[in-house]
């Protein structure tokens, strides 16, 4: 019996030293993955650039454009009322991000007729006032109101 307890001994010995090498590498393991989840990408830590903070405190003054000929809301009525947020508050944005702006708050049917009417070229890759006339072109209200009364005018003999 003696052979027979040392053959145990001897494997419980090994499976000691097995167990105490697989918490080593567990620990290693941790330790590893630690360090990769603790660091921050790059971008995390930069601040936000100035541009960035332009034009998202622009994009917040800005509603929606929703073309509805049946409710008069017209592209005109919308620049018009929006137009000091483009020409002051977001006045640093270089032309793509100004175009960037505008296309954010315009609906998507809006959006995809004036990607139709622009083809071959993108609404991104364009001048900002030729997009502002595009819009106009499509969505504005070109009718002149005029006063329809008639006035009647003495018989005169």
């Amino acid at each position: 019996m003696t052979t027979q307890t040392s053959d145990i001994a001897q494997l419980i010995e090994a499976m000691a030293k097995q167990h105490e090498a697989m918490v080593k590498q567990q620990q290693e393991l941790i330790k590893a993955l630690t360090l990769t989840t603790s660091k921050k990408p790059e971008t995390e830590d930069k601040p936000p650039d100035e541009g960035t903070i332009v034009h998202e405190r622009a994009l917040k003054k800005l509603e929606p454009f929703h073309y509805d000929p049946t409710a008069d809301s017209y592209f005109n009525g919308w620049i018009d009322r929006f137009q000091p947020v483009f020409s002051q508050d977001a006045a640093s944005l270089n032309n793509e991000q100004k175009v960037l702006l505008l296309c954010q708050r315009l609906d998507q049917t809006v959006y995809d007729r004036l990607r139709r009417h622009l083809q071959p070229e993108r609404p991104e890759n364009c001048n900002f006032d030729d997009i502002i006339g595009a819009l106009m072109k499509l969505f504005g209200n070109d009718r002149v109101l005029t006063a329809s009364c008639i006035l009647p005018t003495p018989n005169r003999r």
